[in-house]
């Protein structure tokens, strides 16, 4: 428990020492599960960073098509002359009322085209291949919330006859035993024998239980719970 504790803590890296309460050793009740896992698997953080990434991956393919286009550059600029100025040969006296105003517009169009149709073609097969690793991750995802829900079941209806059965067996196992071996009725191999069977069906829950956990909390991962 303490070499645990320590893991624990290290992980956390805080200066507090930080030790985990719980009233139950049984995991949550996990969420429903929708039979529809299509729709649920786009709703997974894990799925909605590769669609991130693929929007990223088709954002810079069209970055790399524009630059191929033209540039079209409009300006208007306007100052004030004051003083006397020299206008077609003659002097002309300019107050600050009066203005100098003119537009300008350009086009740019790239010469040398081969390279960047290089960056694109480049751009164009990243996306692509984002768009198959987004189906793939989907697939996936799918996959992996289908096992962990039939796991979560497994162990669900496994703790469930230890619950209401099994547990109570033991207990059962435990009393008999030691009445019949005090009132002389078994000897002691035979309480031995006995007592480990109980022991037995209680390692078994608690191994069933652990595994139940696991599978619930990758399930809850899965889901960002």
């Amino acid at each position: 428990m303490n070499i645990t504790l320590n893991r624990f803590n290290f992980l956390l890296q805080d200066s507090i020492r930080f030790i985990p309460a719980s009233d139950t050793i049984k995991y949550k009740e996990v969420m429903s599960i929708h039979p529809d896992l299509s729709s649920q698997a786009e709703a997974l953080p894990a799925y909605k960073i590769a669609q991130l990434q693929t929007q990223t991956a088709h954002a810079q393919w069209q970055l790399e098509r524009s630059k191929l286009l033209p540039e079209i550059t409009i300006g208007y600029n306007s100052q004030t002359l004051q003083g006397v100025q020299t206008f077609h040969g003659q002097e002309v006296l300019y107050r600050s009322s009066d203005r100098l105003s003119y537009f300008s517009a350009g086009i740019s169009v790239p010469l040398f085209f081969g390279a960047q149709s290089n960056r694109i073609n480049a751009a164009k097969l990243a996306w692509k291949g984002q768009l198959k690793e987004l189906e793939y991750v989907k697939s996936e995802l799918k996959t992996e919330s289908n096992n962990a829900i039939e796991q979560v079941e497994k162990f669900k209806e496994v703790l469930k006859y230890y619950e209401d059965r099994g547990l109570k067996h033991a207990d059962t196992i435990f009393v008999t035993a030691d009445k019949q071996f005090v009132n002389g009725e078994i000897d002691y191999l035979q309480w031995v024998i006995l007592v480990n069977q109980a022991i037995g069906i209680q390692s078994e829950y608690i191994n069933t239980l652990n595994s139940y956990n696991q599978a619930a909390i990758q399930l809850s991962k899965l889901y960002n719970e």
